[in-house]
């Protein structure tokens, strides 16, 4: 019985919420920023245009990443792509999917792709 009491208090200690890490103070040009590429990402998911091996290649990305440093390196491939426009939702898509090494089969051996700065983790 004792077992058994220490085993589920084990369980509701893991199944507690995780704390928030010291949270950071964000300019409002910074919080704008990662307001967008959220609605970005969650746009996609959304989307019936858009392939589910690409909506794939999103969810692992917002799992194994965080949104911190899936934004970051939007920013790299914004700068480093000045054609872009940062105002065009499906461009900010495509960014974001290369950022999170999304090839669409199709354009892969015709265009070369916009040079993100690296493409971030994914498993």
């Amino acid at each position: 019985m004792k077992k058994l009491a220490m085993a589920g208090a084990a369980l509701i200690m893991a199944a507690h919420p995780v704390q928030a890490q010291e949270q950071t103070e964000l300019s409002e040009q910074d919080q704008q920023r990662i307001v967008r590429d959220l609605q970005v990402l969650i746009g996609g998911l959304q989307s019936e245009n858009v392939e589910d091996e690409a909506k794939a290649v999103l969810v692992s990305c917002i799992y194994e990443n965080s949104l911190k440093t899936i934004s970051d390196q939007m920013v790299i491939a914004l700068n480093n792509n000045p054609q872009i426009d940062q105002t065009n939702g499906s461009q900010l898509l495509m960014v974001m999917s290369a950022i999170c090494g999304y090839q669409p089969q199709q354009q892969a051996a015709a265009a070369p792709a916009a040079a993100p700065a690296d493409t971030i983790q994914r498993n």
